[in-house]
């Protein structure tokens, strides 16, 4: 969706983090429901989980605590429907995500040990706190996010407009089959 709309390019151009957030998270979500299933049928899909361990690493050091809260929040609600459709929790479907994800912040505590190196402390606190918490708390003046996250809760809807109509009347649409097609299900989620 963000693809189709002229002002993601426009944005893009001018700032490189957001496109290689996007393909980040695409790559993660991508592996990981590829990975799952194949887990189903196949043994271990080493490629798949690559490809997701990939996507997290590009989407964490593009936009830290956010990249990897998006992909984070798709595969949680993925494992509760899955928990939810087969009335029971399977463990390892749930450990082996968090497992690759831990491997995926490695080069994030590499690049975070450099940046200690150089600036100590306060250029953690900085990058940590400030650029994550801050962002969504409006305190973070710097980088333009002048608002609390209560005020972009109006506008991202404004701002997505006309296919976010068209996402919800899709939702509406296809709401009993959801259940019954699990490439339909990762997909709304994903939305």
């Amino acid at each position: 969706m963000l693809a189709t709309q002229a002002s993601f390019w426009s944005n893009s151009r001018q700032v490189g983090e957001d496109a290689l957030l996007a393909l980040g998270v695409s790559m993660a979500l991508l592996g990981f429901f590829c990975a799952s299933q194949r887990l189903r049928s196949d043994g271990f899909p080493a490629g798949t989980w690559l490809l997701f361990v990939v996507g997290i690493a590009l989407a964490t050091l593009s936009k830290g605590v956010l990249g990897l809260a998006m992909p984070g929040v798709v595969i949680f609600a993925w494992l509760v429907c899955e928990s939810v459709q087969s009335k029971r929790i399977v463990l390892a479907h749930w450990l082996r995500p968090a497992m690759f994800t831990v491997l995926a912040l490695v080069p994030l505590l590499v690049w975070l040990c450099f940046l200690y190196g150089q600036g100590g402390t306060q250029s953690l606190k900085d990058v940590l706190w400030t650029n994550s918490v801050g962002r969504f708390s409006g305190s973070f003046e710097e980088a333009g996010h002048y608002e609390p996250v209560h005020y972009y809760l109006t506008k991202l809807p404004e701002a997505f407009l006309p296919w976010n109509v068209l996402v919800y009347l899709g939702l509406w649409h296809f709401r009993k089959q959801l259940l019954a097609n699990r490439y339909l299900l990762f997909f709304s989620l994903l939305l």
